[in-house]
C-alpha cells in the first residue's frame, strides 16, 4: 500500500513537472523565438529577394543583349556559351540604376550589379545567428562563386584588354546562374520570399 501510493506520487510529480517545463518551454522559448524569427525575415526577405532580382536583371540584359530568348528558369550552358561572343565588356550597356541613373559599359555593368549584390548578402549576415543553415549555404555558394571573384579581379583591368567579351566567363557566369536559381527555389520554398 505505501509503495503503491509511493508510485503515484511519484508519477504525478513527474507529470506535473514535465507539464510545467513544457508550459514553460513555450512562454519562455518557443513563442519569443518565433515573434524574433518573424522580425528578422521582415528585415531579409527584401534583402534576399533583392539578391536574387539583381541576379535575374544581369542574366536578363545579357540575353537581351545577344539575342537569345530565354526563360530565366531556363537557361542553360549553351545559352551562356551563345552569350560569351556577343557580349563586348566595353560597349555600351543599359542605363544602371541606382541613387543616380547613369550609363557605362557592361564591365561597369556587371561590376555594379555584382557589388550591389554581395553588399545585400553581408546585410543579410548580419543576422546570421538567426539563419537557417541552408539559406546560408545559398548565399556563401553566391557570394564565394567563381564569378564574383573574377569581377574583382577582371573587371577592373578592363582597360588593359583591347576587345574583352563574355567567352572567358562561360563557366562562371553559369555557376552564378545556378547559385541564384538554387536561392530561389529555397527561398520560395522556405516561404523566406
Amino acid at each position: 500500500m505505501i509503495l503503491n501510493d509511493f508510485f503515484i506520487g511519484f508519477i504525478l510529480g513527474l507529470l506535473s513537472s514535465i507539464l510545467a517545463s513544457c508550459i514553460f518551454y513555450i512562454f519562455i522559448i518557443h513563442l519569443p523565438r518565433k515573434k524574433d524569427k518573424k522580425k528578422i525575415q521582415e528585415h531579409t526577405s527584401p534583402l534576399i529577394r533583392g539578391i536574387i532580382g539583381q541576379g535575374k536583371v544581369v542574366f536578363q540584359t545579357l540575353l537581351k543583349e545577344a539575342g537569345v530568348k530565354r526563360e530565366f528558369q531556363n537557361i542553360s550552358i549553351e545559352d551562356i556559351k551563345c552569350l560569351g561572343p556577343k557580349i563586348k565588356l566595353k560597349k555600351e550597356a543599359p542605363p544602371i540604376g541606382g541613387y543616380i541613373i547613369r550609363k557605362g559599359n557592361f564591365g561597369q555593368y556587371l561590376w555594379f550589379y555584382k557589388d550591389r549584390t554581395v553588399n545585400k548578402i553581408e546585410k543579410v549576415f548580419i543576422y546570421i545567428l538567426f539563419l537557417d543553415s541552408d539559406l546560408i549555404k545559398r548565399l556563401n555558394r553566391v557570394l564565394y562563386c567563381t564569378y564574383f571573384i573574377l569581377c574583382d579581379e577582371w573587371l577592373k583591368n578592363l582597360d588593359l584588354v583591347s576587345d574583352p567579351d563574355l567567352t572567358a566567363f562561360d563557366e562562371d557566369l553559369y555557376e552564378y546562374y545556378n547559385a541564384i536559381r538554387d536561392l530561389e527555389i529555397f527561398a520560395i520554398d522556405s516561404k523566406i520570399i
